[in-house]
Parts: C-alpha cells; sequence; structure tokens
C-alpha cells in the first residue's frame, strides 16, 4: 500500500495489517467524518452510539476497529498457545440483501487475514442454517437467522456486537423479542455498537438494552471536511408533465439524448410499474435489469453486483413486497448501492422519509449525484414542495430547481415513445413478470454450474445469466436501437432547454444532450455491422445448399 493511502488511516493506530487492507482490498484513501468520529471510540473500548445520513461511510466506522481488537486477540491467544476461531463478533442487519453485502465487505477486508466472517441470511429451514453457520470469527445476520442459531455456547465468545441500521432492524424483524433474545444471550462484559440513520423511541429503547454508558457520534457532515454541512447533492425538479403516460416519452429522452448519464437509479412504487419501464426501454435496446422482491435474495445480490460491475447501466428499483419471503426487503434503505450518479423518482414515494432515503442512494462517499422528480399532478408538486418543506433534513436542501425540456424535442420521439408504450400492456407485463421468474430458474446455481461445466469455451450461452436481457424474447426492431440521421439533422432536436431555463443564472451547465456522433455509439455499429455480416453468411450458405427454397418470384 502506498503511503499516500496509509497515512490518511495511520493517525487512528490500526493494526498494521488493518491498514494493508484498507488500502491494498478496499481501496479507501481518506476517513469520513463519521469515520473520524467512530473508530477512536470504538478502539477505545467505548460503547457507542452512531447517528449518522446514509453512505457517510458508517459500516467502515465500525468495521475496521472491529477488524483490529480481533487481530489483537488472535495474536495474544497465539501468543499463549494457539488461536482457536469462534464467534467473536456479531454484526446484526436488517435484510438478507443486506447481510450480503456487509459479509462481502469484510470478505474482501479479511482477503490477506487470519479470520473469516459466515453470515446468517434466515433463508432456509432451521437445519440449513445451522449447517451454514461455521466457526468464523465474524458473524453477520438478520435478527431472523440468528435468533435461530444464536445458542448460548455459541454466544459465550462474542466480544464485539453491532447492530446496523438499527432502526430497520425493529421495523424488518418480525418481533422486537428477536433482536431483544439476541442482546440478551451476548456476554455483558461485550463491546456493543449501534448504528442508525434515524433515532426514534424503539431506537432509544434498544440503545437502553444493548449499550451502556455509549458515547454518542452524531455526525451531519459531508465527507468533504472543508464543505457545508450539506450533502454534495445536485437535485432537480422535472416541471410538470401533462400525463402519467407523458413520463415515459421524458425518460426515453433524458436517457436517449444522454442529458442525464453515468449509472441511473429509477424508484418505480409497484413491481408491475417497474416491469412495465423495463419493457419499455427493452424496445429500444437500452439495457436494464429490474430489482425487486419477487426475486431470491441470491437473485437481487447477483443483480446488484452486475450493476456495480457496470454490465449495466440503469437498474430499475420497487420498494413493494408481493410475498411473504419479501418481508423485510427495502431497495431504498435494505440495499448498498456503489457509484450511482443518478437517482430518478419516477414514481413520487408517499412521504418524506421514503424520498430523503431514495435520494440517499446517491452522492454516497463523498461523490457527486443528481436527483430527479417526476411529477405529473398539482397534488405531486405540492407534495414534494411539502418534503422541503416540512422535513427536518430536507428542509435544509437547496430547494430543487425545475428541468424543463422544450415541447420541439419531446415531439420528435413522441411517436416512437407512444407505439413502443403501447405494446406495454398489462398482459405484457403479467407474461414479463412470469418470464423472469423463469429466467431465475436458469440462473439459479445448480443450471448456472451445469453450465459452465458444459459449455467447452463457448460463452455465448452465459448470456442467460445476465439480469438485463429483454424480457420479451421475440426480435425487437433494430431501428429503435438508434436514432436516423434525418433526427439527428434537426435543430429543433438538440435546443433541448426552455429559454429560461438553459440562459439562468448558475444554469445547469453539467446537463446537456450528447453531440449527434456521440448517440449512435460506434461499438453499436460495429455489433450491428458483425451481427449482418453472421447473418448473410448463414443465408449464404443456406442459399447454396437449398436454392430453390431461396427462389424469389
Amino acid at each position: 500500500m502506498g503511503a499516500s493511502k496509509a497515512t490518511a488511516f495511520t493517525r487512528f493506530g490500526l493494526d498494521a495489517r488493518v491498514l494493508e487492507a484498507v488500502g491494498a482490498q478496499l481501496r479507501w484513501r481518506a476517513p469520513s467524518p463519521v469515520q473520524e468520529a467512530v473508530i477512536p471510540a470504538v478502539l477505545a473500548g467505548k460503547d457507542v452510539l452512531v447517528n449518522a445520513p446514509t453512505g457517510s461511510g458508517k459500516t467502515g466506522a465500525y468495521a475496521l476497529p472491529l477488524v483490529h481488537r480481533l487481530l489483537q486477540l488472535y495474536d495474544s491467544e497465539n501468543a499463549r498457545g494457539g488461536w482457536v476461531e469462534r464467534t467473536r463478533a456479531l454484526v446484526v442487519v436488517p435484510s438478507q440483501d443486506l447481510a450480503i453485502q456487509h459479509g462481502r465487505i469484510f470478505e474482501v477486508l479479511l482477503k490477506q487475514l487470519p479470520l473469516h466472517c459466515c453470515v446468517i441470511t434466515g433463508s432456509g429451514d432451521n437445519k440449513s442454517l445451522l449447517n451454514t453457520w461455521t466457526d468464523a470469527s465474524i458473524c453477520v445476520g438478520t435478527p431472523a437467522g440468528l435468533a435461530d442459531c444464536l445458542s448460548s455456547e455459541r454466544a459465550a465468545n462474542i466480544v464485539l456486537l453491532v447492530i446496523d441500521e438499527a432502526d430497520l432492524v425493529l421495523t424488518f424483524a418480525k418481533s422486537t423479542t428477536q433482536v431483544q433474545s439476541i442482546v440478551q444471550r451476548v456476554p455483558a462484559t461485550a463491546q456493543g455498537i449501534l448504528v442508525s440513520a434515524t433515532l426514534d423511541e424503539e431506537v432509544e429503547a434498544l440503545r437502553a438494552l444493548a449499550l451502556h454508558q455509549p458515547e454518542t457520534c452524531r455526525v451531519e457532515a459531508s465527507w468533504d471536511a472543508q464543505a457545508s454541512a450539506k450533502p454534495q447533492r445536485v437535485q432537480y425538479w422535472v416541471s410538470r408533465l401533462s400525463s402519467p403516460d407523458e413520463r415515459y416519452l421524458w425518460l426515453y429522452v433524458v436517457l436517449r439524448l444522454r442529458i442525464l448519464q453515468g449509472r441511473i437509479l429509477v424508484f418505480v412504487n409497484s413491481v408491475p410499474g417497474a416491469y412495465r419501464v423495463k419493457l419499455f426501454l427493452d424496445r429500444f435496446s437500452l439495457r436494464c435489469a429490474v430489482l425487486n422482491a419477487d426475486l431470491p435474495v441470491t437473485s437481487r445480490h447477483h443483480c446488484l453486483q452486475q450493476f456495480d460491475a457496470g454490465v449495466f447501466d440503469i437498474l430499475i428499483a420497487s420498494d413493494e413486497a408481493t410475498t411473504a419471503k419479501a418481508t423485510g426487503y427495502s431497495a431504498s434503505r435494505g440495499l448498498d448501492f456503489r457509484h450511482v450518479d443518478v437517482v430518478i423518482h419516477f414514481d413520487l414515494p408517499a412521504d418524506a422519509e421514503s424520498f430523503l432515503h431514495r435520494s440517499g442512494r446517491t452522492a454516497r462517499a463523498g461523490r457527486h449525484g443528481k436527483v430527479v422528480a417526476v411529477v405529473t399532478s398539482d397534488d405531486e408538486s405540492g407534495r414534494l414542495e411539502q418534503f422541503f418543506g416540512e422535513h427536518p433534513r430536507l428542509s435544509t436542501y437547496e430547494r430543487p430547481r425545475p428541468l424543463a425540456i422544450r415541447n420541439e424535442s419531446m415531439e420528435t420521439f413522441r411517436y416512437r415513445a407512444e407505439d413502443a408504450l403501447c405494446a406495454c400492456t398489462l398482459l405484457a407485463v403479467r407474461e414479463a413478470r412470469v418470464q423472469a421468474l423463469r429466467d431465475e430458474m436458469l440462473r439459479s446455481r445448480v443450471f448456472r454450474e451445469a453450465l459452465l461445466a458444459a459449455r467447452d469455451g463457448d460463452h455465448a450461452d452465459l448470456e442467460v445469466l445476465s439480469h438485463d436481457r429483454p424480457l420479451v424474447r421475440r426480435r425487437l426492431a433494430a431501428h429503435l436501437a438508434h436514432i436516423p440521421d434525418y433526427m439527428l439533422k434537426d435543430d429543433r432536436l438538440w435546443q433541448v432547454f426552455v429559454p429560461e431555463i438553459a440562459n439562468a443564472s448558475g444554469s445547469r451547465t453539467d446537463l446537456k444532450p450528447a453531440t449527434p456522433d456521440d448517440l449512435n455509439l460506434p461499438v453499436v455499429n460495429r455489433i450491428k455491422r458483425k451481427h449482418r455480416s453472421k447473418l448473410a453468411h448463414r443465408a449464404s450458405r443456406q442459399r447454396s445448399a437449398e436454392p430453390l427454397k431461396r427462389l424469389r418470384l
């Protein structure tokens, strides 16, 4: 690890092996304000109550000193005669998705260290849960899974108890008794860390149960210590559209003209609505995937991994839980999105808290981000104003200014958008959801292993494992994947913003459409040429083999 990476965290007195992992594995450059406040308190052995906004680096704030303390135990026990790995630290998280993600963070952090981590998600019967519990130093799990598996014998050696997203843990748990039983099994001498974005009466009650004379670390500042206390987030508000269906045309325009660029997270209020958006974008070959509670936790995690890896840049998320197994799932709070550049509220949420947490999926870890809210009625406009006027955190933000697009630019694509939307019927949405579940069966672990074993070097079959495949298997209209030249030459297309927005003081210079040369990417054209060449070669072989069948009269 380079010196520049080491110096940022060295002042905390962390173990050299932890510092090496921070630089080499996690690649963290500098601590966030919440890490500056929490790490020294945890290293001092104090119980800590952490209250900080989402995306502020709370996980790293307790993960680094936790691993540091376990390494100290490892060294001391080895010096006395030998280290026996057993559960020493317990991390309680609200959802299965977050358990898997936190487990992955610890796996990366522990990659070169003599410690291990296991994840108990609570999915499956008790017997399977017990089989997955290994004698790892760190155990990450949900209240349901840990309540079934954490025996007094397993808990006897725990020296650190962490309850992350404590407000959600209490919300998602089937009952508060699950959380209470876990806390009561942990030795009273264990150090406690309680992490929450919000503090309410239930969290205060849990604090009294799990912590003893805690030090409270309340952090509101952004990652940039020299910046203001406001998050580094620019928020745009799309002016009122004429109808809900107009949102699809607007979405196509901002995506196809690349007015909004980068990794984009689109929030929709219902699962059917999410699939309708995907069907619509599929028509234009815009690669996207749906993240919803209908799918198993492993599938959601794999989908999120592909999004984080840049396999596709548009992820459509819904908070609706339609099955009993999905209880405890929240895309706006129970998942850790990385590098999201834009959050689009395609459907406005019902309350300000949901709006805040959805918006918090971007501008994380000191990065910049954009939040766009789409409104289609006076009621929604008033509700958005109410969010920023009454919520204690939103009221401190800069009010969202309108992002208005010229009607001429919208009209250029209206026929295309309306024609594509006509195909996204309720029946098509229902069939798409069924198809998504069928595809999930193909992506199952057993099928994946069989496919990898049988493919014999042919990577083409691995396409079935991708989450951004079109839901409609019939051939899509190829001409919709690009913009025709005659449209690109129309000057009206590039006069996107209305004059009062384009010329306003402090206008959004970072929001501008791509140039005509950028819209139809060369890589797309190469793929098209390759595809056409393959089709031509196939047709040529067929003509030579069966000339009479290819004869045209």
